[in-house]
């Protein structure tokens, strides 16, 4: 073969690889976009009878199919829990009444009172050794408590002016808790080692009421019963 005819040969493959090389490129081109717009576009389904839908005539049903509204700001203050504002030290209505307590007096329990608001603190006693346990009579006049004078414990009474100490048992043990009842017919305290105790006001009939190693007594409002 001529080497003219070699070169015509070559020329006319290499310009069909060419067209075929961009045939190719534009059938890929072409299937791409047909891909993309059929994935962003749903098929659009024909109207038959079964997919048209029928109006609701009953405008309840309407509002049943709809999305609810948004809530208001006042339901969502509502629906969230906020917290109580925190009252005054006494809610405006400060306590009546008096406390009576230990107080620690130059290394020594005394006894002190003071109103329930915590003013008007006073020193009541002013003894050698340990005076404690407190409790102020139904009537507010009278504070019972026990005190070490001079080696056992016993129990006193003194009023709330801080006069008229007065001591009420003598050797029946080492006795505490005293506690006048709502009645105020029996003091109710502790035997140290011998359960609980009762006698009258003015220190008579003192007798055991249990006989194990109680401690702390209490009376109920209605006097009827003992913690």
């Amino acid at each position: 073969m001529q080497p003219r005819n070699k070169n015509i040969l070559l020329v006319g493959g290499l310009g069909c690889g060419l067209l075929l090389t961009w045939l190719v490129i534009g059938l890929i081109i072409y299937v791409a976009r047909v891909r993309s717009s059929s994935l962003q576009t749903p098929p659009r389904l024909a109207p038959t009878s079964s997919t048209i839908p029928t109006p609701l005539s009953d405008p309840q049903e309407t509002e049943s199919v709809l999305p609810t509204a948004l809530p208001t700001q006042a339901e969502i203050i509502s629906l969230t829990q906020i917290p109580s504002p925190i009252p005054g030290f006494f809610d405006d209505t400060p306590p009546t009444g008096k406390i009576a307590f230990a107080c620690y007096i130059k290394q020594i329990d005394q006894i002190c009172l003071m109103n329930a608001d915590g003013t008007n603190r006073t020193q009541l006693t002013d003894f050698d050794a340990t005076a404690f346990y407190p409790s102020i009579s139904p009537d507010g006049n009278t504070i019972y408590f026990s005190a070490k004078q001079p080696s056992e414990f016993d129990i006193y009474s003194i009023s709330v002016n801080g006069s008229k100490a007065t001591k009420l048992t003598n050797g029946i043990g080492s006795l505490y808790a005293p506690e006048l009842s709502p009645n105020g017919e029996w003091i109710i305290f502790t035997n140290n080692g011998n359960g609980l105790w009762l006698m009258r006001p003015n220190g008579k009939n003192p007798h055991p009421l249990t006989n194990r190693d109680d401690i702390d007594p209490t009376w109920s409002p209605d006097g009827s019963m003992i913690a």
